[in-house]
């Protein structure tokens, strides 16, 4: 697929003849400023010094390698991460979306964390269009990644609008206060061989697994575990799940009946609550990850990855209202949850039509 009007045919180049690689360094000796600090996860911080000014395509040495990104201006990267200069022959934007074809993964170097080298990098045969070319598709792929910016905001803003929504109105209800054993009975999981899952024709669900298909973003904790009361509590429908294992950003609850799942194992990364008839399972969850999350994380153990365990937290006091007052705005924000999915299904179509294009154009 091109664009009407190109008929030259791409050259074929080894990275190394178009580009230089520059090398990321520390940046403790510096002080505060308003200069980006960039990782293999990002943004890091800032400070008063660059290493370069200007366009740039950044693509990790270590651990992240397959993330590229593109930036434009002064900024410090530090030493995991790669940075580019010094262009021959290519626009460093269209750069950018050849470096998002390339399999990064394959070349990595290293059987422990993924690794990339500078001469690595600069044997890769791409293809390259003339100059006109290059820019035609440079701006017409900025404008689907503008759409897809444009799309995330749009929900940013309603994920704000839910989480102020259940703070105000959780705060006008008159409460009652409960310790998180009040709020029901307690399940946990038990040891699953993969062979058995495989056997068993169902599927097992992680808690990160149901956190992705619920749009948020959680550490996916490897494990294959069972409960047999879970497939029974599905048929009751007023269940909440905690992670055993996450980061404190992550910590996060839910109701397993908000996403209509059903027979399914539940993998072992998870724990839950079976609520008594006076709670609404969807209300609790809103109400623990929105407001008590702290009061929860402070009883996890572990820094960067925590565990948390029923015994810890069951103590935790939390304030509800009645169940009428629940229901009402359990009501109120499924409404709000089901806008936010379409407009999830609409940033997956932007993002599939940008992987089709990116596949059709790079051939």
């Amino acid at each position: 697929m091109r664009f009407p009007g190109f008929q030259d045919n791409w050259t074929d180049t080894d990275l190394g003849s178009i580009l230089k690689i520059g090398n990321g360094k520390d940046y403790k000796h510096l002080s505060e400023g308003d200069i980006p600090v960039f990782g293999t996860g990002g943004y890091m911080t800032s400070v008063n010094d660059f290493l370069y000014d200007g366009e740039s395509v950044c693509i990790g040495r270590k651990g992240t390698i397959n993330k590229p990104f593109y930036f434009n201006g002064k900024f410090w990267t530090v030493d995991t991460l790669f940075y580019t200069h010094s262009y021959k022959n290519v626009f460093p934007k269209f750069l950018f979306y050849v470096f998002e074809q390339i399999n990064w993964l394959k070349y990595n170097e290293a059987s422990g964390v993924p690794s990339l080298s500078k001469s690595t990098i600069e044997d890769i045969v791409v293809s390259i269009p003339n100059f006109l070319e290059q820019e035609k598709i440079a701006k017409f792929l900025s404008l689907l990644d503008d759409r897809i910016s444009t799309q995330m905001k749009i929900i940013e803003k309603m994920e704000s609008l839910i989480k102020g929504l259940c703070k105000f109105y959780h705060s006008l209800a008159e409460k009652t206060e409960y310790s998180v054993a009040d709020l029901g009975i307690h399940f946990g999981t038990m040891n699953l061989a993969k062979e058995d899952l495989s056997e068993s024709g169902k599927e097992c669900i992680l808690y990160g697994e149901l956190f992705t298909k619920y749009h948020c973003v959680i550490d996916k904790i490897e494990s294959f575990t069972k409960c047999e009361s879970f497939e029974k509590s599905l048929s009751k429908g007023n269940d909440i799940l905690f992670p055993a294992s996450t980061t404190v950003d992550s910590l996060s609850l839910i109701s397993p009946s908000a996403l209509s799942i059903k027979d399914v194992i539940l993998g072992g990364d998870m724990f839950g609550i079976h609520l008594h008839k006076k709670f609404n399972n969807e209300y609790v969850s809103y109400v623990m990850n929105y407001i008590y999350k702290k009061d929860l994380a402070k009883y996890a153990q572990g820094s960067t990855i925590i565990h948390l365990y029923y015994n810890n937290i069951k103590n935790v006091k939390i304030l509800l209202p009645s169940l009428t007052e629940q229901v009402f705005l359990t009501d109120l924000m499924r409404l709000l949850r089901s806008k936010i999915s379409n407009e999830y299904n609409i940033l997956s179509a932007y993002q599939k039509q940008k992987v089709f294009f990116l596949n059709q154009m790079f051939i």
